[in-house]
């Protein structure tokens, strides 16, 4: 991921995050109640908007 900038609703808003995984490795994703987890999730699945890029 490269400049990922999520933003769910006009006051919230996540990023930009980096983030590269090598081959074979295992990445969780974890966090309070509310912090995001799910619109990362979305966007990496392409279901919500977002800008930068995310190459898998």
């Amino acid at each position: 991921m490269q400049g990922l900038l999520l933003k769910q609703v006009i006051t919230h808003h996540i990023g930009p995050i980096n983030l590269s995984v090598s081959k074979a490795e295992v990445v969780g994703v974890s966090g309070n109640s509310g912090a995001g987890k799910s619109l990362l999730l979305r966007a990496i699945a392409d279901l919500d908007p977002h800008q930068g890029e995310i190459s898998l």
